[in-house]
This record gives structure tokens, C-alpha cells and sequence, in this order.
């Protein structure tokens, strides 16, 4: 009998997918300077950082999700204005 597939990153983590798709970096692991485990960049910076530590990565990829979601949301972005920028910078915990 076949295992049936597990759900592909892309439709996992929809907001990181477009994130490195179309605007710029994510980087996962703790970074000692920023105080985070997981990130968001573009060429301004650090957009999302979240979390010192988490549990699992699971963890740590879900509230990358959601930060990302909601500096989308911000930014009023949707797949028909791919080109808008803010200063929005957001920094989450655990």
C-alpha cells in the first residue's frame, strides 16, 4: 500500500514561498546578532525575526509563516501589486 504524500512546502507555507520567490531571502538557524532563529530578509534588511529558540523547526518555520502573512497583509500585497515597499519591520517571539 502507498503512503500518501505529504503536503509540499508550498502549500505548507504559502507566505515563505512567495516571500523567496519573489522578495527576497528567509534564513533559518539562530543568529547571535539579530537574536532570532528564523528570518525574513530583502535588500533593507531583516523584515520578520522570530524567536531566540523554538522546539522544533516545525515551530520555527510556522511563525515565519505568519509573520510573513502579516507583513503581506501590511503591505496590502496581493498577486497584482508585486512591486510595493514599506519600512514595516517586525521582530516576534517564541
Amino acid at each position: 500500500m502507498n503512503k500518501p504524500e505529504p503536503a509540499s512546502f508550498e502549500a505548507t507555507y504559502p507566505a515563505i514561498t512567495r516571500w523567496v520567490k519573489d522578495l527576497g531571502n528567509v534564513e533559518v538557524g539562530y543568529d547571535r546578532d539579530t537574536d532570532t532563529f528564523v528570518r525574513a530578509t530583502d535588500e533593507s534588511g531583516v523584515r520578520f525575526g522570530g524567536g531566540d529558540r523554538f522546539g522544533t523547526i516545525d515551530d520555527g518555520l510556522r511563525a515565519l509563516e505568519q509573520g510573513i502573512k502579516a507583513i503581506l497583509e501590511d503591505r496590502g500585497r496581493d498577486k497584482t501589486h508585486p512591486s510595493r515597499r514599506s519600512s514595516v519591520r517586525r521582530k516576534a517571539t517564541r
